[in-house]
């Protein structure tokens, strides 16, 4: 039954990580969003909870207020929306008038939300199939071969290139979710064991500074 608490639906290390990632990062409180995990049976198989998500997708939100949300980038940036009203982990919207630096800034920051979705999510995740379970010397590697390089050129390349003039985060100086969003899939390969996927120390650093905050342990300790 859907709860009047607005509520994020959960499997760990699934993709609603990112909005697990937000939450703890803006330190909301159970009666602001309530994480209810669950398991891959409820979520494919339980006959109410597939009638409200019939997608059978998370991360799957719900309101408390009549509405759903699919889709992590659109539930983080509405999150921020509701939540972080002093922009510590988003810019704000720069309409007409605004700085040329505060419209780049904002649509740098939609950007990276969309970006880890639609692009990064895509291209490791069949290194992370191909990988899961199976031990590294018996991997096929021919198989690999080509995935490895789209991700290298649709993630690494781009990635590298944001970062390369000595910045610690994507929109600069300061942590936004824009890393929680890009952190995920860094995270994904990291979870296949094959060294190269971060092996370029922009990113590796990057990563690392990343993976250091309490929220991202709190979110993908084992």
């Amino acid at each position: 039954m859907a709860s009047d608490v607005p509520t994020v639906y959960h499997i760990k290390w699934w993709c609603s990580s990112r909005v697990v990632h937000l939450s703890r990062e803006l330190g909301l409180r159970p009666e602001q969003l309530k994480i209810e995990v669950i398991d891959e049976k409820k979520l494919k198989e339980d006959p109410d909870f597939v009638k409200r998500n019939p997608l059978k997708v998370l991360p799957y939100y719900e309101s408390g207020t009549g509405f759903s949300m699919v889709e992590s980038g659109a539930i983080v940036q509405h999150l921020l929306e509701l939540y972080d009203k002093e922009h510590k982990l988003h810019p704000a919207p720069a309409g007409a008038g605004a700085s040329p630096e505060a419209i780049e800034k904002r649509a740098k920051f939609l950007q990276w939300v969309y970006y880890g979705p639609a692009s990064m999510y895509h291209a490791v995740l069949p290194i992370f199939f191909k990988c899961f379970g199976v031990d590294k010397d018996k991997r096929d590697q021919e198989a690999l071969k080509p995935l490895v390089e789209k991700w290298t050129n649709k993630v690494i390349t781009i990635l590298k290139a944001e970062l390369s003039d000595g910045r610690k985060f994507l929109l600069g100086e300061e942590f936004s979710a824009a890393d929680i969003i890009v952190s995920y899939d860094l995270m994904t390969a990291s979870f296949t064991g094959e060294e190269e996927l971060l092996a370029d120390p922009v990113i590796r650093s990057y990563f690392e500074r990343v993976s250091a905050r309490p929220a991202y342990i709190a979110t993908y300790a084992p």
